[in-house]
C-alpha cells in the first residue's frame, strides 16, 4: 500500500513537472526585441514588416531603429548604399548606438544589456536594405528592403 501511494505520488509530481515546464515560453538568454513602435515612430527594425515603403514627408517624418538588448546580446544594422546627405539622424537620438558611417555604408552597433532608439530620416528618392546581424554573427538574420 505504501508502496502504491509513493508511486502514485512521484507519478503526479512528475506529471506537474512536466505540464509546468512545457507551457513555459522558451526565450533565449541573449534573444533581442523588436517592438512595432519606438520613440521616434514606426520602428524599421520591427519583425512584423520585411519590405517597407515610407511617407512621402521626408522632411519631417522620423523613424525609429529600436531594439531591446538583454545581457551580453551584440546587435550589429547595417544600412548599405546610403548616399549622403540623403538620411539624418535625429539630433541626439542615438540613444544606445554607436554609428559608423563610412563609405555609403551606415552600421549600427550595440551591446546588451541596453534599450537603443534613434530618430533616422531618409530625405531623397531611393532604395535600401537594412541587413539585421544579431549576437556576433556573420551571416545577416533577416534583411528588410525599404523605399522612400
Amino acid at each position: 500500500m505504501k508502496t502504491r501511494l509513493i508511486s502514485v505520488t512521484v507519478l503526479i509530481l512528475f506529471g506537474l513537472i512536466v505540464i509546468t515546464t512545457s507551457c513555459q515560453k522558451e526565450v533565449s538568454p541573449s534573444q533581442i526585441l523588436y517592438p512595432e513602435e519606438g520613440y521616434f515612430g514606426h520602428n524599421l527594425l520591427s519583425e512584423s514588416q520585411f519590405d517597407i515603403t515610407l511617407s512621402n514627408d521626408k522632411e519631417t517624418y522620423f523613424y525609429s531603429l529600436r531594439a531591446e538588448l538583454p545581457e551580453n546580446a551584440n546587435l550589429r544594422i547595417v544600412i548599405n548604399d546610403v548616399i549622403h546627405p540623403n538620411w539624418a539622424m535625429r539630433t541626439g537620438s542615438s540613444n544606445g548606438w554607436v554609428i559608423k558611417n563610412e563609405n555609403g555604408t551606415i552600421t549600427f552597433y550595440a551591446d546588451g544589456p541596453e534599450v537603443c532608439d534613434g530618430g533616422v530620416r531618409f530625405d531623397k528618392n531611393g532604395a535600401n536594405t537594412i541587413e539585421i546581424y544579431e549576437n556576433f554573427s556573420s551571416e545577416p538574420n533577416r534583411i528588410k528592403s525599404i523605399t522612400y
